[in-house]
């Protein structure tokens, strides 16, 4: 029932890049946490969600305001971990 919820769900996906938009912004464990959830359920993402991702990402990194350096590695981490990923 999950994996249906997860694969075949729009809303959770919105829930999904949400959570992910307010962790790349924190300096605090939810960062990581949101990121190994992501990695570890990859059904969450199809083409719009790793869109919408990178570009998160993108901005992020260009917006640079003092992200501390292990922030930085990690969702750089997370940037290549996404554009290898290849999705349905």
């Amino acid at each position: 029932m999950l994996k249906m919820m997860i694969e075949n769900n729009d809303e959770f996906k919105n829930i999904i890049i949400s959570a992910f938009r307010y962790a790349i912004g924190r300096h605090t464990y939810i960062l990581d946490e949101t990121l190994e959830f992501i990695e570890e359920h990859p059904q969450i993402i199809n083409e719009r969600v790793k869109y919408v991702m990178l570009r998160d990402i993108d901005n992020r990194l260009s917006e640079w305001d003092g992200l501390w350096e292990m922030d930085k590695e990690r969702i750089i981490e997370f940037q290549k971990w996404l554009l290898e990923l290849e999705v349905k």
